[in-house]
C-alpha cells in the first residue's frame, strides 16, 4: 500500500531536445536550473514541487541530447505543465545555447503505453506521406485529422 501512495503522490515526465551544455547568457546552467526557468514560464515560477532532475541514460558523444527526467510532488503537476507546454513553441530564449521553441515534453509513459504511442506515430507519418495537405495531429490515442489553413 504504501508503495502505491508514493507512486500515486509523485509524477515525472520528461523534456527532449535540451542541449547537454546548458548555457544562459554564457554562463553554464544545471539541467534544474532549465527546469526552473521552464516552470517559471509555464506555471508562473512556482517550482516548489520540483522533487528532482535528471539525464536518463549514458552520454554517447557530443552530438546527442539525452532527455531530462523530471520527478515532480504530484499527478496534477504533471498535467498542468504538459498542458500548458505550447507556450514554450512561442517563447523567445534570449541568452540561451538553444531555442525553447524546440523541446518537447512528453509525459512518464508506460512500455505498452510507449508501443502504443510508437505505432501511432508510425500511422501518423503514413497519412502525412499520402496526403501533406492535411494537420495531423495524435489525440485520445488516435489520429486526427484536420484541415490546414490557407495563408
Amino acid at each position: 500500500k504504501q508503495w502505491y501512495q508514493r507512486r500515486v503522490a509523485v509524477g515525472t515526465f520528461f523534456f527532449f531536445g535540451a542541449e547537454e551544455e546548458l548555457e544562459c547568457e554564457e554562463e553554464e546552467m544545471s539541467d534544474k536550473d532549465l527546469v526552473k526557468d521552464i516552470f517559471g514560464i509555464v506555471k508562473g515560477g512556482d517550482e516548489r514541487s520540483i522533487i528532482k532532475c535528471e539525464r536518463v541514460g549514458v552520454k554517447k558523444s557530443t552530438d546527442a541530447k539525452r532527455p531530462i527526467k523530471v520527478t515532480v510532488k504530484d499527478a496534477e503537476t504533471v498535467r498542468d505543465v504538459l498542458s500548458k507546454a505550447k507556450i514554450l513553441k512561442s517563447f523567445q530564449s534570449p541568452g540561451y545555447n538553444f531555442e525553447f521553441c524546440n523541446l518537447f515534453l512528453s509525459p512518464d509513459r508506460s512500455l505498452e503505453e510507449r508501443i502504443s504511442r510508437q505505432n501511432l506515430v508510425k500511422e501518423m507519418k503514413d497519412m502525412i506521406k499520402k496526403d501533406p495537405n492535411k494537420k495531423y495531429y495524435i489525440r485520445n490515442n488516435r489520429v486526427c485529422i484536420a484541415e490546414k489553413p490557407t495563408a
